[in-house]
């Protein structure tokens, strides 16, 4: 079957080199965690809720992480479960949205468990609709691909389950249809660079995939058309 996506096109001459892209330096900076302290729509509640009388936020991300926390207090292991894996759908997106983008956001987690295989697939959704419904919100939405990235690395975070090697795979196709944010990009490098760098990790050589492609599209764009659901 012809594919229907056209083959990307860089807008440099052939004998000029594109301009280098800067990727994330390993400083320690740049971590998952750190993005969704001050992205995430649950971490987002919980500032306003540290902020203080005069309208500023009641210390740093260190500060937060340091201090003593009282029983209603927002702990380290709350903090975490932001960003580890769950075999439990969402309610909400992972990252403020309207309500049309959030229902979205929404469906597009199921269709990850679904691929992954943390939720059975069924008739209307198959393995390969999955990926298509993902695809295709991603393309109409651009907001949603940064919501869909953090969906992503969440469930490859400390997934002990089978089921991991295939969120890595999906990372993987959606990195080569499309771009992030400009917040997101350094935390999503850094992500992928951490997990393809390190050979000691179970899916270093798929995350090695997603990062290429990710460079790729970063660099040239990504696929301009989705493929059908036959193709």
């Amino acid at each position: 079957t012809n594919t229907k996506y056209s083959k990307p096109t860089s807008p440099y001459k052939p004998h000029e080199a594109p301009p280098p892209i800067h990727y994330a330096a390993d400083d320690g900076k740049h971590s998952l965690l750190q993005f969704a302290m001050y992205n995430f729509r649950h971490s987002s509640e919980k500032f306003d809720m540290l902020k203080s009388a005069n309208g500023e936020i009641n210390g740093s991300l260190k500060v937060i992480q340091n201090s003593k926390m009282k029983n209603d207090d927002w702990t380290w292991k709350e903090q975490l479960e932001m960003v580890k894996y769950t075999n439990v759908p969402i309610s909400e997106s992972l990252l403020k949205l309207d309500s049309e983008l959030d229902a979205l956001a929404i469906e597009c987690f199921e269709c990850v468990m679904r691929y992954m295989g943390d939720l059975p697939t069924t008739p209307e959704f198959t393995e390969v609709k999955c990926v298509y419904t993902i695809l295709m919100h991603c393309h109409k939405f651009e907001s949603l691909r940064d919501e869909v990235y953090c969906q992503l690395m969440k469930q490859t975070t400390n997934n002990k389950t089978e089921t991991c090697q295939r969120g890595w795979r999906l990372l993987s196709i959606v990195a080569a249809y499309f771009t992030c944010s400009e917040n997101l990009r350094p935390f999503l490098l850094k992500y992928l660079e951490t997990a393809a760098y390190d050979k000691r990790r179970a899916f270093h050589g798929t995350a090695n995939v997603c990062l290429q492609n990710l460079r790729k599209t970063l660099r040239y764009g990504g696929r301009k058309n989705v493929p059908s659901v036959e193709e």
